[in-house]
């Protein structure tokens, strides 16, 4: 099955899929991890093939710099953040809708990255993460029938 996994963050907000795409890789299917081309060297080096999407920033040492500026207030800091990553997710939609048309399954993450495009292309699947232990499924194929192809 072609599976892409559309995450956009920092190191944290996308090592976990690393994993996950090295499970499905495991199980024969045709896999690929879209996210901002900072993460590139990340992905490779654990043998998972990579898209880059959107602009290349750093989200860590960018997250790091605005909460720096953010008068020691968390709140503050965290909706400086929240509104970057918001930012490149949105830059990052026509890339990440052209990765997504030939998939058969989109598993999108808690940044949002991905999920706009799975709704666009109704045909295909979309496995919505808040991290890849739990899964909320939004599809347009029956869930037994999705669970069949991943299990090969």
């Amino acid at each position: 099955m072609k599976i892409v996994i559309a995450t956009i963050g920092s190191r944290g907000d996308v090592q976990p899929y690393v994993n996950l795409a090295q499970g499905l890789l495991s199980a024969g299917h045709d896999v690929r991890l879209a996210s901002n081309p900072t993460l590139d060297s990340l992905v490779a080096s654990h043998g998972v093939p990579f898209i880059p999407v959107g602009s290349p920033v750093d989200m860590g040492a960018e997250g790091a710099r605005l909460l720096e500026k953010s008068f020691d207030n968390m709140w503050i800091g965290l909706m400086r953040v929240m509104q970057l990553g918001a930012r490149l997710v949105e830059e990052a939609y026509p890339d990440t809708l052209e990765v997504c048309k030939d998939a058969a399954l989109v598993i999108t993450s808690d940044t949002g990255s991905g999920v706009a495009e799975a709704e666009k292309l109704t045909s295909r699947g979309s496995a919505s993460h808040s991290n890849p232990l739990g899964c909320r499924w939004s599809t347009s194929e029956p869930r037994a029938r999705l669970d069949a192809q991943l299990a090969g």
